[in-house]
């Protein structure tokens, strides 16, 4: 992962909102990705539906540099994307979104989900 450093570190210190739109590699791979930006405030990743990162054992080593704060605005396209929330609550200690956009995530019981990590949370569908 030090290649992609190189080829990011004009944006290390300066970064706040990231785009990321079918992420290719594994799901501790993208977590360390977000760790190099220290100031990174708002992700928005987009799958294709039904599309699974995948995850690799040889992966798990990887510790991202810095938790950062995202506390702007995340949007979530696909069930993957609630997956690699999951982890980020795990490896960053939590997270602090003011606001959360889901779409496309069918088969997720969001607010399950949210209950379990975050207290009384009520997600609504526009089904």
């Amino acid at each position: 992962m030090g290649t992609v450093r190189r080829y990011v570190k004009n944006f290390l210190r300066t970064l706040q909102s990231l785009v990321l739109r079918e992420p290719q590699g594994s799901r501790p791979e993208i977590l360390y990705f977000f760790g190099l930006f220290q100031h990174l405030e708002d992700l928005k990743l987009r799958y294709k539906p039904h599309e699974y990162c995948q995850e690799l054992a040889n992966d798990l080593m990887l510790t991202p540099l810095f938790a950062p704060p995202l506390r702007g605005r995340l949007t979530a396209t696909s069930a993957s994307s609630v997956v690699i929330l999951t982890d980020m609550v795990h490896l960053f200690g939590g997270i602090l979104f003011r606001y959360m956009d889901f779409f496309n995530v069918g088969g997720v019981a969001l607010d399950r989900w949210f209950r379990g990590k975050f207290g009384n949370v009520t997600v609504v569908s526009n089904r």
